[in-house]
């Protein structure tokens, strides 16, 4: 009765494990405390320019780095579109 018994495979198999455990092992964890700046909301103006459709204009204010919160929309606002110096939009 012979064994099948393959070394190679028994080999390779026995390093993945080795390798995955002692990665586990030796992983650390280190807190930080971080306290970020006063956010100081900005202007952000998304667009996409089609040429051959309208174009879609969203203009923003930006929030901050850990709100959970939508972007807030600017309201009672005018943009312009200027080609060449040249106003599009009229």
């Amino acid at each position: 009765m012979a064994l099948n018994f393959k070394p190679m495979k028994f080999f390779r198999v026995f390093w993945i494990l080795y390798l995955s455990i002692t990665t586990l092992l030796m992983a650390c964890i280190k807190t930080v405390e971080f306290t970020p700046p006063e956010h100081k909301p900005a202007l952000v103006l998304n667009s996409i320019f089609n040429p051959d459709s309208i174009f879609t204009v969203d203009l923003t204010s930006s929030r901050d780095i850990f709100s959970n919160e939508d972007f807030s929309h600017v309201k009672n606002t005018s943009l312009r579109l200027f080609s060449d110096g040249k106003n599009v939009t009229d």
